[in-house]
């Protein structure tokens, strides 16, 4: 058998979800936990590795060392962070 050299990794991406979960863009109204859960449905339906988009790690240090592990446990291979304080102001949602 050959073994192709195709390498897949989707995106969880805080938009998607949020448009799906709650039919709004990323405006910061989707939560931590929604995150997870959807995240945890999304790595458990499929083979490839999944790139989870924790925002900003939804408050202070301890809050990104939570983020993190649970991220970790929902599955994903890995996380995108934001080193902000607030959430971008970006195209896709609207500002």
């Amino acid at each position: 058998m050959h073994e192709s050299s195709l390498k897949v990794t989707l995106s969880a991406a805080g938009f998607s979800i949020s448009a799906a979960r709650l039919g709004l863009p990323d405006v910061g109204l989707i939560s931590y936990g929604e995150m997870i859960d959807q995240g945890r449905l999304i790595t458990e339906a499929v083979s490839v590795p999944v790139i989870g988009d924790a925002d900003n790690g939804y408050g202070n240090c301890m809050n990104v060392k939570r983020t993190v592990k649970g991220f970790i446990n929902a599955g994903f291979a890995g996380i995108i962070l934001e080193d902000q304080v607030c959430l971008s102001n970006t195209a896709d949602n609207g500002y």
